[in-house]
Parts: structure tokens; sequence; C-alpha cells
């Protein structure tokens, strides 16, 4: 509820800072949520004066229907990608419709209120279906999507339970013996101690790693070397996430040029800047997954996103490259990933000590590789980026 405010004449001056810095206002995005986290509103950092009190300026509010789907919608242009639960809304029409919920894990459909493949831990509850979203039950539940996966520091996968779908890094010596169950007990009391992995997002928040980006990055280290140079992989693959993350904030706050008619500066928008159009398809971590090669080509970005998520073929040239392949066909199963490509356990560790900073980052290169891990000149040659700093 909003605080009356006033004032007996006007509104007390705003004081300014002298920066060089560039400030734009309208840029960052608040959310309002329901007791389900449910994005009801998404409010702009711009406020606008109206008599003597300011407004906040809403860019979107949705109302839902129990099971998600949007019931009374007002959007900005832009839209927000994040709604019902919280998750993010995808409309590339991959799954059929064009409007589902990425869960980490799974993906939501609001219209039928059912996941689109079967819950991994089914067997532990038998009395539901297993395509069944919060038990049927969505006014007083939410749905986290089955999958908490823990892993250890030394890259062994210790299993999924019912949870949060966070990949949650506990130390090797903590695990004696035990199972995924008493892991996750102690790690609920407070007895053993767990850690999330950083992601960089498109805003300065950070976010924590899902059990399907981890696999993604993987995946790639292993398509590209077998594991054989893990660690320096690792950190280049952090290293484009954390300077796209910079540049595309940097891209959306400097102006393109000056509209001759009505002398207000031009900014970049998905219509006129590539960077900003692939991120606003297939949402950030998506693109720079996707764009590892060409980051600015659509047909390579689609391509690979072709091979890590749908086919698993990739071609060096001619040849198809079956380590991409091998890895795809087990990737839906950690436990006999582990078992069938051993050094997955090591690429495993790699990505987990880049992100919680064990190694050392000696190639503070960040965009792509050729050949065999070679690193290109970063965007900004003035601007070496280092994941582990």
């Amino acid at each position: 509820m909003r605080p009356e405010l006033s004032w007996s004449t006007a509104p007390p001056a705003i004081p300014h800072f002298a920066s060089t810095r560039l400030l734009r206002y309208g840029t960052k995005r608040y959310e309002v949520n329901d007791h389900l986290g449910n994005v009801r509103a998404s409010i702009s950092d711009r406020r606008q004066f109206s008599s003597t009190i300011f407004d906040p300026v809403i860019t979107d509010a949705t109302d839902y229907f129990p099971f998600g789907a949007p019931n009374r919608t007002v959007s900005s242009s832009a839209g927000y990608r994040y709604g019902f639960n919280g998750k993010e809304l995808d409309k590339s029409n991959e799954f059929g419709t064009a409007n589902v919920y990425d869960y980490g894990f799974r993906i939501y459909n609001p219209s039928i209120g059912r996941f689109l493949s079967v819950d991994p831990l089914t067997r532990s509850y038998p009395e539901l279906t297993p395509y069944q979203f919060a038990s049927n039950t969505p006014i007083m539940a939410i749905d986290l999507d089955g999958l908490e996966a823990y892993f250890s520091t030394d890259g062994s996968y210790i299993g999924l339970i019912k949870g949060d779908p966070t990949v949650k890094v506990i130390k090797s010596e903590e695990m004696q013996g035990r199972d995924i169950k008493a892991i996750h007990n102690l790690v609920q009391k407070g007895t053993v101690e767990s850690k999330t992995l950083p992601v960089y997002t498109e805003t300065t928040k950070i976010s924590t790693m899902k059990l399907d980006h981890l696999l993604d990055l993987a995946h790639i280290i292993y398509g590209e070397s077998s594991g054989k140079e893990s660690d320096k992989l690792a950190h280049l693959l952090f290293n484009r996430e954390i300077e796209y993350s910079r540049l595309l904030r940097l891209t959306k706050v400097t102006p393109m040029g000056v509209d001759q008619k009505t002398g207000e500066k031009i900014y970049p928008s998905s219509s006129n800047n590539k960077l900003l159009k692939y991120v606003d398809m297939y949402g950030f971590k998506d693109y720079v997954l996707f764009g590892t090669y060409k980051p600015f080509d659509q047909t390579a970005i689609e391509d690979y996103k072709s091979t890590l998520r749908m086919t698993g073929i990739q071609y060096d040239g001619d040849d198809q490259n079956y380590q991409y392949l091998n890895f795809f066909k087990l990737k839906s199963n950690v436990g006999d990933l582990m078992k069938k490509i051993p050094v997955s356990k090591s690429i495993f560790k790699a990505l987990i000590d880049a992100r919680l900073g064990n190694t050392t980052d000696e190639f503070p290169n960040f965009e792509s590789w050729k050949g065999e891990g070679g690193v290109t000149v970063p965007l900004n040659k003035e601007r070496r980026v280092r994941s582990d700093q």
C-alpha cells in the first residue's frame, strides 16, 4: 500500500552528485510478489511526479488463474520475463505452445496445469500423477520442480532430492558413506555446510546455478576437449558470462546517437542491436551458452542450441564430433553419465572450482575458442576479465 506523502509547498529537491558515470533511470525493475511468489507487478526505478507525491511507474501487472494461466495482464512493450511462482516465461514456442514456464529441470504449461515431462522422483509419490503440479493444490502450494542436486567438491555426484532445483556443493569429507537423504537432512539442519554456484545475469543480481545449466557447461567442455582442458574452459565459460552481463548492461544505457527532430538521445533496443535482440529471444543464460562460438550469428546460435538441447549433433568441419553426441545421450541421467563417462567427474570439479574461486584463471579471455582450446582476443582489449577476481 502506498504511503501518503505530502509537502506544504513543493517536494524537496533531490540532491545531485557530479559523476563521470552515465546514469539512466528506467533500466531497473522491482517485483511485487504475492504469497506464492507470483510476480503480480513490476515497477520501474523511474518515478513520475503527480500532485504532491511521487507515483511509481508500473511497467507490468498480472492476475493469474490458480494454475498459472494469466487472467488480466497490463504489460509494457518490452514485457517482463518472470511471472507465475517467479519463474521465467518461455515464449519461444519450442514446446508446442507460446507460453510455458521454465522451472529449471522441467517445463510447466499453465494452460493445462501440468508439467510436460515425468517427475524423476515419481516413485516416491505413487499417489500423484507424475505430471502433477503442486500436488494439485495451487492456491496454497507451489512446485519446486523436484530436483535439488548435490555434488561434492571433488566433482562427485551425490544425487537428487525434492526441493529447489539448485546445485549444492558439500565438502568431500562430509560424504562419509551417507546417502542423499542423510546429507540433505544434515544440510537442512545446518550440521553440514553447502555452497551454491554463482551465475551472472542480465542485471546486477547474482543468481544460483541449476542442474540443467551445469550439465550444459559440462557438455560443452566434454565436446570440445574430452575433459583434457577442463580448468581452462571452465574459467573461459565463466568469463564469457561475467563479461556479457557487463556488456549487456552497458549497452542498454549507452546512447547510439541523437534524434535530429527532438534532440533526444537514442538508446539501443532489440530492433536495432543484435545483442539485445538475441537476449530477448533466448534469455541471457541460454544466449551466452548458444552463442559460445559465434555470438552474433543467428544461424550458428540456432545450430548450437540444437546441439545442446535437441540432437547432440555437432560437426567440426565435415566430421561429426561424437563427443557431443555421446554426452547428450546420457545427459538426462547424471548417475549413468558419471559411470559411462568417468571424466565427467573432473569436469564437474573444474566447473565447481572456477565458480567458487578454488582455481586460478590463467587465460583471462572470455569470448570463444578455436582449435584446441586457444582463446580469441576479448571484445574489449582494455579490459581483460578474470573469473577468479
